[in-house]
C-alpha cells in the first residue's frame, strides 16, 4: 500500500496545513534545508523542495534504512542514481553527536 492508496486523504490536509504554517512564520526559502526526524518516507521535505519552498535537498533521518516505497527521486524520470532527499541512518536515543552524523551530508 502507498501514500496514494490508503492515507492520502488525511495526510493531504497535513501536508497542506503544515506547509501553510511553515509559509506564514517565514521559514521557508532559497537557503532552507528540511531535516525531518523519524522521517519515514521523508514526504514533506520532498514536497517542499518539489514545489520550489526550499532550495536545499531535504535530509531524512531515522533509526532504520528507508522503506523500499519512498518519494527520493523527483518524478519518473529522475535519475536512480541521483535521488533528491539525503537519508541518515542514526538511532538518535545512541546518538552522541547528531552534528557528527550529519557532518557528511553535502
Amino acid at each position: 500500500r502507498t501514500f496514494q492508496t490508503s492515507n492520502r486523504a488525511c495526510h493531504q490536509i497535513q501536508l497542506e496545513s503544515l506547509v501553510a504554517l511553515l509559509e506564514r512564520r517565514g521559514l521557508l526559502g532559497a537557503d532552507v534545508r528540511v531535516v525531518e526526524l523519524g522521517a519515514g518516507k521523508g514526504l514533506l521535505g520532498g514536497l517542499l523542495f518539489d514545489l520550489g519552498l526550499t532550495g536545499l535537498s531535504p535530509i531524512a533521518l531515522d533509526r532504520r534504512a528507508c522503506a523500499t516505497t519512498n518519494y527520493d527521486h523527483a518524478g519518473a524520470d529522475a535519475p536512480e542514481a541521483s535521488p533528491r532527499t539525503v537519508r541518515v541512518v542514526v538511532d538518535l536515543a545512541t546518538c552522541d553527536d547528531l552534528a557528527a552524523a550529519l557532518a557528511a551530508v553535502p
